[in-house]
């Protein structure tokens, strides 16, 4: 009965009888809705009806989400065509066990011939075993087929009636057929006719149940060419029955050519071995039979070809000598090479056997082969040669010099062990490792070169070259090479010796470093020598303008005097202050400027300059300062420092003249050995303050690095800089017991970081702004002072300058004057101002003798150089001053009063 034609009524006995079979039904809305399941589903799903009814199999969670896609097309189908469809699917269950099924969706329409689809049976057969029994046969079938396909030789499957049913790729490839063009054919078509008979009744027993194995036989090709083969055949049967033949065809025709090449092999070994001097040839089969033997040195065993020839070692040799041999006869047939010295009892000979095996033309091991060749004048030979390297060896061992063999491509041979000693690699390492990394990255390219020089027949003279040690570091070596000839006088080795200089490289690297310096000191101090003579003679020069000019502005402070007169006096005195600050750059850079140092700290001398810095460098680069909060003091000169950073930062200006950052930045640091070798700085280990200007200007080249502090030196267009600046900087520096670095970059900006030892407990001393104040003070008794000055204009015009003041003066023009004129002088005399450097008697010498009878005289010593030791000498005597030229009228009289107590 067709079921779409019944009722839709589920309560129907045998509506109902039908629905409950052993199969998984139920019976669905065309939405896809639960109306109906039989006891097979509810016991398959472990869901009651009552869970089910009304809801989809989505809701109910019964779907796996993988099926769900196909489920919905099938639903789709349904609804679109009404007509039964089947669909197979396998499952994946949660034990991972895959479950087959095939599910029949049957439509339950309102008329038998058509109408509104009602409802869809679903019917779901578990056909899991059926399936995996076709899976399992199918795979069995496909393995054979593989294995079939495998063989080497040719396989053919007949039926009873001799008709070909297979053929596998072995046989295609042997006879030139493919599978199709022989199917259906006899197996008796590729025979040749004059064996047919025989091969007839081969294949007539095997049907009948009787195996053969090896008939030969030639067969055709498909090109019409026949070939020897081995056929061997055998039935084949199904539930007892006889079905068929198979038969295995080998080619035969490599093998029946190898063994004729065998055989003249064993010919061609024969007539070796039977000429073969001072030794003996074994040639043997798999069983050990020996085939070939021969060789001069038979005799001396007790042997001869004759009674070795086609007999086995069993048969040949006594039972101890078998136990030796035959394990090694055998290795050699299964393909060991064994070498060894025998040192024979019976002859006292040495020989060097050989057991290797035979190959033929496939590869395949054959027979093997015994050489035995007498080495005893060899090893007497090597022995001696042994002997005589093994002294050599010792030598090169023993010699702190690298001693190394390479082949001409530069390849390792030997090396002695004092690399070990001198480098800390193993010589392990040094074989294994890639021989240009042995070397300096900046000298491969140099091992490379000599290499191929080597090549040429060009022989390098000796090289210096750095090599990798252990701790990757590198040692500088010399290398002397010379060639090693062989017999025919051509170079096949390279002997190499090569030294340890790297306490000689480092020693000539500080010689140059230091004769640099010397160099570099010399300029400077031929500079400053230059400087210092010109300042001495502008410097009197100066003294004499300023002293002039404030004597004119003086008398001209008179109402009656022309105010012109005073316009111009006013700018010679600014010119001359211009040209002093010029010698005081001078004497700077030469490092012979007077320094009045005292205990202060930077930040205090930033922030002082500050506003003047900001106006100086302009709106258009940003200024920062960092400081050190904890910054330690120094002792330095205030005035000359504040001149280092005003040079500093104007040179960072000009750097940036479209505009940038200048950032300068205090700190404290400590310099070690290795700190101040990595700077080049010319200080002594230990704690400093640090004082950094950094721009981000045009910066310079490494070339103009190296003369930036030179005198004179300018990257500025011509009359846009002195050079003077960054030497003034120098030179105060140095002589401050400081340095200076520098590091740049073409632009990349530019850093100076200036060094200053640090003062840890010294506060900073209090400006004595009552000494800078001119203080016009009421005129005292008339004191006498003793005026020793060479210069006319210079001596001139200080004598003016102390009568103005109420003092009484005494002039001479040199030290020998002075002391002429000592009958002149009070007995009180108190105060001689006096030249330095006069001729016919300096300063110095005539105090001397003056002191001897004015033994409280004080002394303010004068010059227009920067005098060290003066300057020392009135560090350390309170009576003794000293005064820089040019000098002022209010610091002349200031330090003049002070040596002589006067307040007033």
């Amino acid at each position: 009965m067709n079921l779409p034609q019944l009722p839709l009524d589920i309560n129907n006995g045998l509506f109902r009888a039908l629905l409950e079979t052993s199969d998984i039904v139920c019976l669905l809305d065309p939405s896809g809705r639960v109306l109906y399941v039989n006891k097979t589903f509810q016991q398959l799903t472990g869901f009651e009806t009552a869970q089910l009814i009304g809801r989809t199999f989505e809701e109910t969670g019964l779907l796996p989400a993988l099926l769900t896609p196909l489920w919905q097309t099938m639903l789709d189908q349904m609804n679109l065509t009404q007509a039964e469809t089947t669909y197979d699917f396998d499952y994946t269950q949660p034990d991972h066990e895959i479950k087959y099924f095939k599910t029949r969706l049957v439509p339950v329409l309102s008329e038998p011939t058509g109408g509104v689809l009602e409802a869809i049976v679903v019917i779901t057969q578990d056909v899991t075993v059926a399936k995996r029994a076709l899976l399992e046969l199918e795979a069995d079938r496909d393995f054979c087929l593989q294995v079939m396909h495998a063989l080497s030789e040719g396989l053919v499957i007949t039926g009873l009636d001799s008709n070909i049913q297979f053929v596998n790729r072995a046989y295609e490839q042997l006879f030139g057929y493919n599978s199709a063009e022989v199917i259906g054919n006899s197996v008796f078509d590729m025979v040749d006719r004059a064996a047919q008979p025989a091969f007839v009744t081969q294949w007539e027993s095997t049907r009948t149940g009787h195996p053969h194995d090896g008939t030969e036989v030639y067969l055709y090709r498909k090109d019409g060419s026949t070939f020897l083969a081995s056929v061997r055949t055998t039935p084949y049967s199904r539930n007892n029955e006889i079905i068929g033949t198979i038969a295995l065809i080998t080619d035969l025709t490599e093998r029946k050519q190898a063994e004729a090449a065998l055989r003249q092999s064993e010919e061609n070994y024969r007539q070796l071995a039977h000429h073969f001097p001072n030794g003996a040839v074994f040639l043997y089969d798999r069983d050990l039979r020996f085939l070939v033997v021969g060789g001069k040195i038979l005799s001396q065993f007790g042997y001869t070809s004759e009674n070795l020839e086609g007999r086995t070692i069993y048969e040949s040799l006594p039972p101890e000598s078998v136990a030796i041999l035959e394990p090694k006869y055998r290795a050699a047939l299964g393909g060991a090479i064994i070498r060894e010295e025998v040192h024979s009892r019976i002859t006292g000979q040495t020989y060097l056997t050989t057991y290797v095996p035979v190959e033929n033309e496939k590869g395949e091991i054959v027979a093997g082969m015994i050489v035995s060749h007498d080495i005893t004048e060899l090893k007497q030979a090597m022995e001696a040669l042994r002997e005589s390297e093994e002294k050599h060896r010792m030598l090169a061992d023993s010699m702190e010099d690298i001693i190394s063999l390479r082949d001409l491509d530069g390849n390792l041979l030997y090396i002695s062990p004092s690399i070990e000693r001198l480098t800390g690699r193993t010589i392990e390492e040094a074989y294994n490792e890639d021989n240009v990394f042995f070397f300096h990255p900046d000298d491969r390219g140099l091992f490379t070169e000599v290499i191929e020089q080597l090549k040429r027949g060009k022989l390098p003279g000796p090289l210096e070259w750095r090599v990798r040690m252990e701790d990757g570091s590198y040692l500088w070596i010399e290398t002397r090479m010379k060639y090693i000839y062989d017999r025919e006088g051509q170079p096949f080795r390279l002997l190499l010796v090569s030294r340890n200089i790297h306490q000689r490289k480092l020693t000539e690297e500080a010689l140059r470093r230091s004769e640099e310096d010397l160099r570099q000191a010399q300029k400077m101090e031929a500079v400053g020598q230059l400087a210092g003579g010109i300042a001495h003679d502008f410097n009197n020069l100066l003294t004499g303008i300023l002293g002039y000019a404030e004597l004119a502005i003086l008398v001209s402070q008179d109402q009656k005097a022309p105010q012109q007169l005073l316009n111009y006096i006013e700018e010679i005195k600014a010119g001359a202050e211009r040209a002093a600050t010029l010698v005081y750059q001078l004497l700077a850079f030469s490092r012979k400027q007077v320094l009045q140092p005292k205990t202060l700290r930077l930040n205090e001398v930033i922030a002082g300059m500050e506003n003047l810095l900001r106006s100086l460098i302009g709106e258009n680069i940003e200024f920062v300062v960092n400081s050190d909060r904890n910054l330690h003091t120094v002792e330095v000169d205030p005035g000359q420092i504040q001149q280092v950073i005003m040079n500093l930062a104007l040179n960072a200006r000009d750097a940036m003249p479209e505009g940038g950052r200048l950032v300068i930045e205090t700190r404290n640091v400590t310099l070690d050995e290795a700190a101040i070798a990595d700077q080049q700085l010319d200080v002594v280990p230990g704690n400093y303050v640090l004082l950094s200007v950094t721009d981000t200007g045009s910066g310079f080249s490494p070339e103009t690095q190296q003369h930036i502090f030179e005198p004179f030196f300018t990257t500025k267009p011509v009359g846009k800089g002195t050079g003077l600046g960054l030497s003034t900087a120098y030179g105060i520096l140095r002589q401050s017991k400081g340095d200076i670095w520098v590091t740049s970059q073409v632009n990349g900006g530019t850093t100076f970081k200036v060094y200053l030892p640090s003062n840890w407990s010294s506060p900073p001393e209090a400006e004595d702004k009552a000494a800078q104040e001119d203080v016009v003070r009421p005129r005292h008794n008339r004191e006498t002072v003793l005026l020793v000055e060479d210069q006319d204009m210079v001596r001139a015009v200080i004598r003016q300058l102390l009568e103005m003041e109420g003092f009484q003066v005494i002039e001479a023009e040199n030290g020998r004057v002075g002391l002429q004129k000592q009958p002149e002088y009070p007995p009180n005399l108190k105060l001689v101002i006096s030249d330095v450097r006069m001729p016919v008697m300096n300063g110095p010498v005539m105090v001397e003798e003056l002191r001897a009878a004015y033994p409280n005289l004080k002394v303010l010593f004068i010059s227009g150089y920067a005098e060290g030791d003066i300057k020392e000498r009135a560090m350390v005597d309170p009576d003794v001053e000293f005064l820089q030229k040019p000098f002022t009228r209010q610091q002349l009289m200031s330090v003049v009063k002070n040596m002589l107590g006067i307040t007033g």
